[in-house]
């Protein structure tokens, strides 16, 4: 992480995330360390621009053969709305252009690194209009400020 950066979380996220930390036998702990930690997460809401954004990505990523879960596509938007850098081991989110991520996941001795999801640079081009060969797809109606 560079100087002056946080960590933030999508809504959607934050339920898979207590979702399974609650299943663990150490839910009891878990929960407890999130009620600790949580003051230092930024939460992004959804929106009603982020579910017809979801559904344009869904949409043209099943156009091409990709398919893309609900609560991944609202972390994707989310993450590309804000101009946010996601980290993931999922290679779900590897069929959405422009979309930064990172793995922070570290390998165990004798691990391969194969699946891991590479790092992805910026675009200077806006959010979706790359990589889908034109067809409707949305393309992002605000940059990092919060409405």
């Amino acid at each position: 992480m560079e100087k002056g950066e946080t960590f933030a979380i999508a809504a959607p996220a934050l339920n898979e995330f207590l979702f399974g930390i609650g299943t663990l036998p150490r839910a009891v702990h878990n929960l407890r360390e999130w009620e600790r930690l949580k003051q230092d997460f930024q939460v992004y809401a959804m929106d009603r621009l982020d579910a017809e954004e979801s559904a344009k990505l869904r949409l043209a990523l099943r156009r091409r053969g990709w398919q893309l879960g609900i609560i991944d596509s609202f972390i994707a938007v989310i993450a590309l709305r804000y101009d946010l850098t996601l980290l993931t081991t999922d290679q779900d989110f590897a069929a959405i252009p422009n979309l930064k991520q990172q793995n922070w996941r570290i390998l165990k001795i004798g691990e391969s690194c194969r699946n891991l999801v590479p790092t992805f640079s910026r675009s200077h081009a806006p959010a979706w209009e790359r990589g889908f060969g034109g067809h409707d797809i949305p393309t992002r109606a605000r940059g990092n400020e919060r409405n």
